[in-house]
């Protein structure tokens, strides 16, 4: 269960464990986009049941275990992107890579949510 949000793409679950999202790029604080980012995820995954699936790449530098949210069976990380809230972001291959660069591609082209709305 999610119990706390962080940022956009960062949470607490229970028991926590901290939990970065893989293939995201959420803004920070003070940023463009930071505000509607961490409200939407609020609003989506606070006090919900979750399923985090791991890649080869278990952890940040930071320590934060880098996970896919799973949300009523759909791709969290991918919705992200997909409804403009933050772009995809990959130092790896992924299983998941494909899906979130064509949810990016879809909210450039159609100018989707507040990374995107306002760019030419």
């Amino acid at each position: 269960m999610v119990t706390k949000i962080t940022d956009g793409d960062t949470i607490i679950v229970q028991g926590g464990e901290i939990v970065r999202f893989l293939g995201v790029d959420c803004d920070e604080k003070g940023r463009e986009c930071y505000n509607e980012a961490k409200n939407f995820t609020d609003f989506s995954l606070l006090n919900k049941e979750v399923i985090l699936k791991s890649e080869s790449e278990d952890t940040d530098k930071y320590g934060r275990n880098l996970r896919w949210i799973f949300l009523d069976g759909e791709n969290f990380n991918q919705m992200l992107v997909e409804k403009g809230y933050c772009i995809a972001r990959f130092d790896q291959n992924s299983k998941y890579k494909n899906e979130v660069v064509n949810a990016e591609n879809y909210a450039i082209e159609n100018k989707v949510g507040c990374k995107w709305k306002d760019k030419i």
